[in-house]
């Protein structure tokens, strides 16, 4: 409503008008406050078709966000809804907007690089958040499954684990000196083995005595150390 005429033809004119700015994260959290009514629990993420706009307001006005309309599918997990803002205004502008629902899920993860050969701790593991359509099978989703287990490669960061990349760590190595154990109630011996093959806690393996050059099965119970059973050792005598 000015009086006001241009030029010529070749003027262009930019009307401006001060506002302030509302950013995704707060329409998504109306979004989220919104489903919330509909019965929508647990640890979510929006898909939103073609993005989120920002929304802005005049800075005379409340930066306020109101959810209208808002329909959910608890099957499929898709809605539609209108964003309002400011909220309950029947001058506001309207953002209409359709997506999907994805239920998450926290995994553990290696919070750092971990190489080959490393044994896992509590404090290698972080946690991290998927969708729980992408939960597979040969992931690791207790934090149990993997202390005290060794990387068979090396392990990205923030990474969902898979069982094929742990085992238990290998206590003897192939070719390795080992000490063989023997323990009955009267008495304790010890002997000193090569092992042709490398065993983890618990594993039985073939140990050559260096003195007599017998192989015998032994199960491998420490670093470096195997346990022989007092029949065998009669047996072999």
């Amino acid at each position: 409503r000015l009086n006001w005429q241009p030029v010529s033809l070749n003027t262009r004119v930019f009307v401006e008008r001060a506002s302030q700015e509302i950013y995704r994260e707060e329409l998504e959290d109306a979004l989220i406050s919104a489903l919330r009514g509909k019965n929508v629990t647990g640890n979510i993420e929006l898909a939103i078709n073609g993005g989120l706009r920002k929304m802005r307001v005049a800075t005379d006005q409340l930066a306020t966000v109101g959810v209208e309309n808002l329909v959910y599918d608890p099957k499929s997990g898709r809605f539609v809804a209108s964003l309002a803002a400011p909220a309950n205004d029947p001058s506001s502008q309207r953002l209409r907007i359709t997506g999907r629902v994805h239920q998450l899920k926290a995994v553990p993860v290696m919070n750092k690089r971990l190489g080959r050969g490393k044994v896992i701790t509590k404090n290698d593991i972080g946690w991290l958040n998927i969708r729980s359509s992408k939960i597979r099978k040969f992931m690791v989703l207790d934090e149990e499954d993997l202390i005290g287990m060794a990387a068979k490669r090396t392990i990205r960061e923030s990474t969902p684990v898979r069982y094929s990349h742990i085992g238990r760590p290998v206590l003897v190595t192939k070719g390795a000196l080992v000490v063989i154990n023997l323990t009955t109630p009267m008495m304790t011996l010890t002997a000193q083995g090569k092992a042709p093959q490398e065993g983890s806690m618990g594993d039985t393996i073939p140990i050559i005595n260096i003195q007599s050059k017998q192989t015998i099965e032994a199960k491998v119970s420490g670093l470096n150390q195997v346990t022989v059973a007092l029949l065998q050792h009669m047996a072999r005598n």
